[in-house]
């Protein structure tokens, strides 16, 4: 159930209430002919007071409640709760968490923490378990919470949670207005929500935050916490489309002698809507040399509420199984920047469609396979980058990661080029890489890449999600006609482009600044 301001404030006022009369009682034994008692003073109380502690000595003073920790305080509960009458006359009970370190006080259904607005995480029946697709966000992206399990059949009421991984669980603030079953975070949820929540002011929005939700049913008797937190790491964009991160002053087949990489904040395909960038959206997976017809779109989706993140039926659809021809695809190309031939398919009925069935889409191509990028890997205008940028080369692949030749592993492996942390992924809830210019201590510069699996080649299907994440780049390889290089990401590896495999596979595509 939600606590207001107002029943806390009134809830507090039983406890003094309460405590003042308590006092009162014990001190009538001893002086049994005065009414108001000031103890410490020869001065009369208040007319308003029961009983006033009051203290000349500075070094003195105040009032220490019973100190109880988690089990004792429920031994005492135990003893009340033996009947209705016991239970009902112990509201305003009130005792000193030595656990939690707050007070805390029965208001006769639960134990109140006094010290913040935030409900005491008592479990009373039932369990709750967060949903979501992804733990890690850009500010100028927003995801959907939704809490899900036992929660008796007649759950009714809800309230979401926020403090900042590492704090105690006192620090637990109410998120404004999130009352319902599910609770969507807002682009800018740090500067806007988070750091006003906490009173807190500055300009990095760069936070770790943990979600939780409380829930109540409908005669407001029983309170169900969810069995775990959910963590959220939040990166600043700082208003950019890209991060900068460290790479070599000298790249094969590059111009770049800046010793900087700027690589999108978002996999290609990614588009805001009116608010803002869903972070569940993890943007198209292209089979390689392919301009952008339609073949890359997915609708990412989850099957049911706590389920596998999948695509939607339209994207099932947009595959058909390749039985081309040659006289199927661009026998006469437009000239490209550096000769590369075009060679995309012209079928009406199979040129938007993902082609399945074959391990090269483009079966009638025997040339030079410069689609992407030509041989001294400048862009060709079959890149499906924007304008002024373009699909990595397998070369700045590796100078963002570099790593050592006997180690993939970031754990790992020496003289990296950026530090490379991995967020952890399940089919469910979607994780992967961290990646901080340098050695990781400037979070102004840091990107995230999810591992989102591929779309296989040989039915269509979503593969590995949760697992790897399968970025393209725009070098093909020259000992074959049906393979590119990728790079490959998993928690313990990343392979930075350096293997190639079949072009006919799915995989996202991480534009890189010109």
């Amino acid at each position: 159930m939600k606590i207001t301001k107002n029943q806390k404030k009134h809830e507090i006022k039983l406890v003094t209430r309460h405590l003042s009369l308590i006092m009162a009682l014990a001190i009538t034994f001893t002086l049994p002919l005065k009414a108001q008692v000031n103890i410490g003073s020869d001065t009369d109380p208040h007319p308003f007071s029961i009983l006033e502690l009051t203290t000349t000595d500075k070094n003195h003073g105040g009032l220490r409640m019973p100190q109880l920790n988690n089990a004792e305080r429920d031994t005492v509960q135990a003893r009340f709760n033996e009947n209705t009458a016991t239970a009902e006359a112990a509201k305003g009970l009130v005792i000193y968490n030595t656990e939690t370190g707050c007070l805390e006080f029965w208001n006769g259904k639960e134990w109140i923490s006094l010290c913040s607005d935030a409900i005491s995480t008592v479990p009373v029946g039932g369990s709750v378990t967060i949903d979501a697709c992804v733990n890690t966000m850009y500010d100028i992206q927003y995801q959907t919470l939704t809490a899900y399990g036992t929660t008796g059949g007649d759950a009714t009421q809800w309230q979401w949670y926020a403090k900042r991984r590492g704090e105690n669980d006192s620090e637990y603030k109410p998120i404004p207005g999130a009352t319902a079953v599910s609770y969507k975070i807002p682009a800018k949820f740090v500067q806007d929500v988070f750091r006003k929540m906490k009173n807190e002011s500055g300009t990095d929005y760069n936070d770790s935050v943990v979600f939780k939700v409380e829930v109540w049913n409908a005669s407001n008797t029983t309170r169900i916490s969810n069995d775990t937190e959910f963590d959220v790491e939040f990166i600043d964009t700082y208003g950019n489309d890209y991060a900068e991160l460290n790479a070599p002053a000298s790249i094969e087949g590059s111009t770049n002698t800046s010793g900087i990489i700027k690589i999108a904040y978002l996999n290609l395909g990614v588009e805001p809507d009116a608010d803002g960038y869903n972070a569940c959206d993890f943007g198209s997976l292209y089979q390689w040399g392919r301009i952008t017809d339609g073949h890359e779109k997915i609708g990412w989706t989850k099957a049911a509420v706590g389920g596998n993140i999948a695509f939607d039926t339209a994207t099932q659809n947009n595959q058909k199984t390749n039985n081309l021809t040659s006289a199927d695809y661009d026998s006469n190309p437009p000239a490209l920047a550096g000769g590369a031939p075009f060679y995309q398919v012209k079928n009406e009925d199979y040129k938007d469609k993902f082609l399945i069935g074959n391990n090269n889409w483009n079966i009638a191509r025997t040339t030079e396979p410069y689609f992407w990028a030509t041989s001294s890997y400048a862009k060709t205008s079959n890149d499906p980058c924007p304008s002024g940028w373009h699909v990595p080369t397998v070369f700045e692949f590796g100078a963002i990661f570099q790593g050592t030749p006997s180690s993939d592993n970031p754990d790992t492996a020496t003289n990296l080029n950026n530090a490379w942390t991995w967020r952890t992924s399940t089919s469910k809830i979607i994780g992967g890489y961290i990646v901080t210019y340098g050695d990781g201590s400037n979070k102004s510069k840091r990107i995230f890449i999810p591992a989102a699996g591929f779309r296989h080649l040989s039915g269509g299907t979503l593969t590995y999600v949760g697992l790897y994440g399968y970025y393209w780049s725009s070098t093909y390889d020259n000992t074959s006609t049906s393979t590119a290089y990728r790079m490959l990401i998993n928690s313990g590896i990343v392979s930075a482009g350096y293997n190639s495999t079949f072009e006919a596979y799915g995989y996202s595509v991480r534009c890189i600044a010109e």
